[in-house]
């Protein structure tokens, strides 16, 4: 027995969110164009933005370490840089006091420097007035001393005059004793006559007459002796006495000089006491300018100090949050794709054909990535309230579907990645029903309501070529318990086979053209049940019990997207099916074949619209628990459009339209409209 509860609603709800779990494989001949095929496109989608996603994860991550780097350098600087303006503020307050000390000090040497000079004045006009006062006498003495050198030189001149006029007057007196002698001598020779043996008579009569002549040279010699004796001993005397005043002037200018060296002295004590004076209130001024100075930069130094504090602190600051920033990008690259979501919605389907029929549906499923014991583990779980009526009697049904929770857990590497899978049923849905309420396939997403406990563990094996293409590999086994399935005869129960599950899928996920190719493969155990059957009148008796084994199925598949424009996205697919006929009931080989192509137009980064075509042509359905299935074929024509909004990063909205017809064959077609309507939420 072929498991005719499609679980297309909540594998796509599960599959479209951030965290996807682990779904039951779909059979090709029941895949919903509203949730399967449209899942397989969010998938590759998905993956695609997964990429980007994690690049742009990766460059944040490194952009955060990046300002984390320049803000712990700018920390560092505003802490060196108040650092040091603390210490020129201290720097700043110490100058200040030594400026204050130093103008201080100053202020003092000033003040002692003015009494000092004021003292050096009154010793410099002291000495001033004692050289004045005593000027006085020395002019005097200077004038007695001149006077009494006149009266010496006009003594010695005169005494020169004097000698003079004795030479002069010796001289004459001696000329004319030499003329008279040589006179007495030419007459003492004449006396003689010349005779030279009388030689001597005339030199004897010459000393006579010389002898007895008067002469005037003593005459004037005793005159001139007299005078100048006189003058000698005026001029001597003259000479002591002016010897005498020299003395007395000598020692008057020496003490001149004292009193002069002693003004000079006191006038350049004055003069260096009144340059110290200069220089200190020279000092205090330039101190005073230097201390207001200080002051100021000591005060903008304080601001300064002030606004280096606020900016170390903003830089501390913004540091610890890039610090939190950066390890929030580790854990966000670290836990990439982990988070949990919430979804829900409605599933609207309406159908006319020989009888109208509807069909509500109302999910709900909850998703979650996360991490235990480090390792990464898928999370899942999804059921929902269904109402559904065929327009028949007994056609309708209401209540709760069954309850699926999915797990995988990651062991993922680079090249080669393992993951654990394992998918259980809980039967809480309808399982029981009345044959009129069965939907036929294509018309709504659920052709029953439920089934028995079920348990899928499996195995998939992921060989990532490069960061783009990758193989997998896939098995997985269902353990499936037989339940009670029949309304119109009590008691009657169903054991289905289990199903061993293999699948190979080669993927594509480039920055513009995605696609995968998939291959699959059901084989099924033995199946038993407990059968039903109508009779000629309609009524409904327990039939035998039937042993039969569904027939193994193959997949092949391939879903192609790429986008053409920025903006524009081209959708192509196709679902080849091969069903083997059943053992042990009657039965044909049965062959699905799907085709698909549709566009996606993006308005902006949060909005899109979309349309799709679809084509399915089934050859043949049979199943011992629908009857009125058996022997079936038909093909179903479809246009669906929609549209999704991404309302903020933890909320989108999403609406889609389905207008569809079925064509039987030999049997009754139908048409309808079909709306899916989903709110997801991001916890």
């Amino acid at each position: 027995m072929k498991q005719r509860l499609s679980s297309a609603p909540f594998r796509c709800l599960i599959l479209g969110m951030a965290c996807t779990a682990v779904s039951v494989s779909v059979r090709a001949s029941n895949a919903d164009t509203m949730h399967d095929i449209s899942s397989e496109f969010a998938s590759l989608r998905n993956a695609r933005d997964e990429i980007q996603y994690r690049h742009q994860a990766e460059a944040d991550d490194r952009q955060a370490h990046c300002d984390l780097k320049t803000a712990h350098h700018n920390a560092a600087e505003a802490i060196k840089n108040w650092r040091e303006a603390s210490n020129n503020l201290a720097v700043a307050k110490e100058n200040v006091v030594t400026l204050a000390q130093n103008l201080q000090q100053t202020q003092q040497n000033l003040d002692e420097a003015r009494i000092i000079s004021a003292e050096r004045t009154k010793e410099a006009i002291a000495a001033q007035q004692a050289v004045a006062d005593y000027a006085d006498g020395l002019y005097t003495m200077q004038g007695i001393v001149n006077d009494k050198r006149n009266a010496y030189e006009s003594l010695n001149s005169r005494m020169q005059t004097v000698s003079q006029e004795y030479e002069v007057a010796i001289r004459d007196a001696k000329a004319a004793q030499q003329a008279r002698n040589e006179a007495i001598v030419a007459a003492a020779v004449e006396s003689v006559d010349y005779a030279l043996n009388r030689l001597d008579e005339a030199q004897q009569i010459a000393d006579e007459r010389e002898a007895n002549s008067d002469s005037d040279v003593e005459a004037i010699e005793s005159y001139y002796d007299g005078q100048l004796n006189d003058l000698s001993n005026q001029v001597e005397a003259s000479s002591d006495d002016l010897d005498a005043a020299q003395e007395e002037l000598d020692n008057m200018q020496a003490y001149m000089d004292e009193l002069v060296e002693a003004q000079n002295e006191a006038e350049q004590a004055e003069a260096e006491s009144r340059e110290k004076v200069a220089d200190y209130e020279a000092d205090v001024m330039s101190l005073s300018d230097d201390l207001k100075q200080a002051k100021k930069d000591e005060i903008d130094t304080e601001i300064y100090v002030q606004e280096s504090k606020d900016w170390m602190n903003r830089a501390i600051s913004f540091e610890g949050q890039l610090i939190i920033a950066a390890q929030l990008q580790d854990y966000e690259l670290e836990h990439f794709g982990e988070g949990a979501s919430f979804t829900t919605g409605v599933d609207y389907y309406y159908w006319n054909g020989d009888y109208s029929g509807h069909q509500l549906f109302i999910p709900m499923t909850y998703a979650q990535q996360g991490r235990v014991h480090g390792r990464k583990v898928d999370f899942g779980v999804s059921t929902g309230y269904i109402r559904s009526d065929t327009g028949v009697s007994n056609g309708s049904i209401s209540g709760m579907v069954d309850t699926q929770l999915d797990v995988m857990v990651h062991n993922d590497h680079p090249i080669n990645s393992v993951r654990y899978l394992c998918n259980f049923n809980f039967p809480t849905g309808q399982h029981k029903f009345y044959q009129n309420a069965i939907v036929p396939e294509g018309v709504a997403p659920f052709t029953d309501f439920g089934a028995g406990f079920e348990f899928t563990p499996g195995l998939e094996v992921i060989h990532h070529y490069n960061e783009q293409d990758s193989l997998t590999g896939r098995i997985q086994y269902t353990f499936r318990e037989s339940y009670e399935y029949s309304k119109e005869v009590s008691h009657r129960d169903v054991s289905p086979g289990d199903i061993f599950y293999q699948g190979l899928k080669y993927q594509h996920i480039g920055p513009k053209m995605q696609y995968s190719i998939q291959f699959q493969h059901d084989s099924y155990a033995p199946a038993k049940q407990e059968s039903i059957f109508r009779d000629e009148f309609g009524l409904w008796h327990p039939g035998d019990t039937q042993h039969y084994t569904d027939g193994d199925e193959w997949d092949m598949r391939l879903f192609y997207n790429r986008s053409v424009t920025p903006k524009d996205e081209l959708s192509l697919y196709t679902i080849q099916n091969l069903t083997e006929k059943m053992k042990g009931f009657a039965s044909e080989d049965s062959y699905a074949h799907y085709y698909g192509v549709g566009w996606m137009h993006h308005l902006n980064k949060q909005q899109e619209y979309h349309i799709m075509m679809h084509f399915k042509d089934i050859s043949s359905s049979t199943d011992p628990l629908h009857l009125d299935l058996n022997n079936i074929g038909y093909r179903r024509y479809s246009l669906a459009a929609g549209y999704s909004w991404q309302r903020s990063s933890t909320e989108s909205i999403s609406l889609d339209i389905e207008r569809y017809t079925r064509h039987n064959d030999g049997a009754n077609s139908y048409q309808g409209w079909g709306i899916v309507a989903r709110y997801n939420k991001s916890l």
